[in-house]
């Protein structure tokens, strides 16, 4: 099984990013332990978000898990 996160890198423009699943472990953990969650430094009525997940210092925008 693997996770791909979608990347978001400006408003047109994504990036697919695969991380593998450790046999025992599901996409959703993999995801908790690796997005971390900060709060926007924008101000909420502009972005229309409180907060942003973040891997490897890149916004990220979602996930997709797909088995192997």
């Amino acid at each position: 099984m693997k996770l791909i996160l979608i990347m978001v890198l400006s408003s047109t423009l994504y990036e697919l990013k695969e991380v593998n699943v450790p046999t025992g472990q599901t996409c959703a953990d993999v995801y908790n332990s690796a997005v971390i969650y900060k709060e926007n430094p924008l101000p909420y009525p502009k972005t229309g978000t409180m907060w942003t997940g973040y891997y490897n210092g890149k916004n990220v925008g979602g996930y997709i898990c797909e088995a192997i």
